[in-house]
């Protein structure tokens, strides 16, 4: 490999490729497309969050004989979504377990008309008592799933636990809680299904085509060659579209099947935030054993997760968040128990960091109950306690020298100005009655890639295809939705064969072209599938006899059709190999969970308003390790828009539900920070490098979301002389926490 200073493309700042169509209107999302003869499909929902369909009665008083209507009856395949559990049907049969679960599909080529359909639909139920929380979950008030209400099970533990507590200078426990959070994407869920000649195509907005395409042909009983998922540019997902868009692909397509025309499904906004997949609710129990210093000698954590009603990704969410919550700290007695329990909700699933945020939030404000407690700075409590090289995690791996917890928060640290920092607001805070400022900090890290055995299982598979016009097309499943990969793998790709990114053509994912590379998730997409793609292109190279770097695009382009004249076709594929060493015990959560780790601190800076509550991020710095950077201005956009989210967790985005409704489905009472929330950034990666990543790089995407949470939260505390045990922290909590006169500390 050529060293960084030979580099061409990787670790240049090269504009996006998808932006010019973006910005000009040529890129088509889903609701730019409508097939000729093209009808619209609606969900009839149910009207109660559980119980049970004793009859459907179908107005006289309106003619349905020109609407198609489905139900779970007209299902050719199996009625339960394809995941892990395979619990959710498409369409309910008997049982309703949450408020808004799809009972009819309803289809007409005039929207207007099917609104007044469903208006004519009367549903009579047999109500049942619900669960809503963790808690009543917990205590099995009704049983919703299986015998206890648990989807999922795990416990790791390390060392002795007993033995910890029982020579602790102190115990010091703590309850944390998060609610839901809304992924907002820009462009709501969307789906067109058209069946023509027994064949099944599904345009959509999506980030795993493979996920549908699988889903689809449980369904409908269809192989490979009769079903292809095509992803149109998609808006945004977050996790959001890795999952839910087979449901709606279903349903759209069960109505195509039926109807005989394209179908086209566009949810409006309150539909869907009030019935898409959520990040989980978390209940987080921390009880530490510490020494006279601040050494933690022992951990004992209780992660509990709100999966909603049915499990859908549930299991790997808290897979990552049990193997997340001891955070960047060195503990050789540790237990981790963890469920995730089902309660008469809307199903929760993937979002940024999927499990990662909770528990992160929960460690990092134990670190500095710790530190209060014991008077010591949280700088101090942290360096004492940070993970070092050949330090072991709580499953037994083994870190060796890929660990760079300190050097990240140092460099924070002295980037930031922490320490006058610290006094200067505390002159500020001595000087004004109704202003607090504060500075806090959070250390975190994310494991990157699929878990354990995780992309082995997938067995990645990625193509270069080299084409008459002597250009190299990239035939992969990951998709664009926003986060750059268009052009970061046209950047890997270009790097070896050494010729322009313009010579490289990557369109949207259609699974009757490009092979089953996995899912555009979990940080993998440069990491583990660029590296297959750098791989594929070494080869590629030698196929063409291009052994060295001494040609123009021109002389390239004229070795490809070279080739191709004279062998045909010039297509080269490559598979995913397991980095050797690399060994998990998924039985008893042992050994290595993740490749590797990325690393990161942040530093936030906030000002209070004491009269109203309201909270001011006035300055987030954050300094990252994640490998080889391949485009830095890409990667410095993430970190910013992570941290803008993890900035909402904490202090705006309350979603409220109440008897398992949702009751503030738009964006004007679910508050998302804006451009004029964001603070001033100072972002800084320090150098790193991954052997098994594409070109060294590790993943990023999902680890800014899991810092500025917990650094905005511990920084009010500093301001305000409060505790926060629960996000968001809403002007009206902090209110409530604020005692005027004396500032007394008080929980949230």
């Amino acid at each position: 490999m050529l060293n960084k200073k030979e580099m061409r493309y990787v670790g240049k700042s090269i504009n996006r490729f998808d932006a010019y169509n973006k910005l000009t209107g040529i890129a088509k999302y889903t609701d730019d497309i409508t097939p000729p003869n093209c009808w619209y499909g609606l969900t009839v929902r149910s009207t109660i969050v559980s119980g049970t369909i004793e009859k459907i009665i179908f107005s006289d008083n309106f003619d349905f004989s020109n609407i198609t209507v489905v139900d779970y009856k007209d299902i050719p395949g199996t009625n339960h979504l394809k995941i892990i559990h395979n619990d959710q049907p498409y369409l309910a049969e008997k049982e309703i377990k949450y408020y808004g679960e799809p009972i009819l599909l309803l289809a007409h080529p005039d929207k207007e008309l099917l609104k007044e359909a469903n208006n004519h639909i009367k549903i009579i139920y047999d109500e049942q008592e619900p669960v809503l929380s963790i808690d009543e979950s917990l205590q099995k008030k009704s049983l919703i799933f299986q015998t206890d209400n648990i989807f999922e099970h795990i416990t790791i533990k390390k060392g002795d636990i007993d033995f910890a507590f029982s020579n602790a200078h102190r115990i010091i426990s703590g309850e944390y809680r998060t609610g839901h959070q809304e992924q907002a994407y820009l462009e709501p869920q969307a789906m067109i299904a058209e069946f023509r000649d027994n064949k099944l195509t599904i345009w959509g907005s999506m980030q795993c085509p493979y996920y549908v395409h699988n889903a689809m042909k449980s369904l409908f009983n269809l192989d490979d060659e009769h079903l292809r998922i095509i992803q149109t540019t998609t808006g945004g997902a977050f996790g959001g579209k890795e999952d839910f868009p087979s449901l709606l692909a279903g349903h759209t397509a069960l109505l195509a099947y039926k109807c005989g025309h394209p179908v086209k499904i566009v949810y409006d906004r309150a539909e869907d935030i009030a019935f898409t997949t959520k990040r989980h609710p978390s209940l987080v129990n921390i009880k530490t054993a510490i020494t006279r210093d601040g050494i933690i000698l022992g951990m004992d954590i209780e992660v509990l997760l709100d999966g909603g009603a049915y499990s859908t990704l549930s299991p790997v969410v808290l897979s990552r968040a049990v193997l997340h919550a001891g955070g960047t700290y060195h503990c050789d007695n540790i237990k981790i128990d963890g469920k995730v329990l089902a309660t008469n909700t809307p199903p929760n699933g993937a979002f940024r960091g999927f499990g990662a945020p909770q528990v992160l939030f929960a460690i990092e404000s134990c670190i500095d109950k710790i530190a209060n407690t014991l008077h010591i700075s949280p700088i101090e409590i942290r360096l004492k306690n940070l993970l070092q090289q050949n330090d072991t995690l709580p499953t037994g791996q083994n870190l060796g020298l890929d660990v760079a917890c300190q050097k990240v928060m140092e460099r924070a640290l002295e980037l930031s100005n922490y320490k006058n920092k610290l006094q200067q607001y505390k002159e500020f805070n001595g000087s004004h009655r109704t202003k607090k400022r504060g500075i806090g900090m959070s250390s975190y890290f994310h494991g990157c890639g699929f878990t354990g055995s995780g992309e082995s299982l997938i067995n990645t598979e990625v193509k270069l295809r080299g084409n008459e016009q002597g250009k190299v097309e990239i035939l992969v499943a990951n998709v664009e939705m926003g986060q750059g990969v268009q052009t970061v793998f046209r950047q890997i790709v270009a790097e070896v064969l050494q010729i322009s990114p313009e010579l490289i053509i990557y369109d949207n994912p259609n699974t009757g072209i490009v092979p089953d590379s996995g899912p555009t998730v979990a940080s993998r997409t440069t990491m583990v599938v660029g590296k297959v793609l750098e791989e594929t292109a070494r080869k590629f190279k030698d196929y063409i006899r291009a052994l060295d770097n001494y040609y123009n695009d021109m002389e390239f382009s004229g070795l490809i059709k070279q080739y191709i004249q004279e062998n045909g076709t010039l297509e080269v594929a490559s598979h995913y190999q397991k980095p050797p060493d690399l060994n998990w015990d998924k039985k008893n959560y042992k050994g290595d969970a993740y490749g590797t780790y990325a690393w990161a601190c942040d530093v936030a800076e906030v000002e209070v308003d004491l009269l109203t509550g309201e909270v001011k991020v006035i300055k987030l710095t954050a300094v990252l390790e994640i490998g080889q950077l391949i485009n830095p201005q890409l990667a410095e956009g993430q970190v910013q828009g992570g941290s803008m989210q993890g900035i909402g967790y904490a202090i705006y985005e309350n979603e409220v539900m109440k008897n398992g409704k949702i009751l503030n489905p738009n964006f004007t009472d679910y508050i998302i920070p804006s451009a004029m929330d964001s603070p001033e950034f100072v972002i800084e990666f320090i150098s790193g490098h991954y052997a098994y990543g594409g070109y060294g790089a590790k993943g990023l995407g999902e680890l800014p979301m899991n810092g500025s949470a917990p650094a905005v939260t511990n920084a009010i505390q500093n301001a305000c002389g409060i505790t926060i045990n629960q996000i968001p922290v809403t002007p009206e909590r902090i209110l409530s926490l604020i005692k005027p006169q004396n500032h007394t500390r008080r929980s949230a």
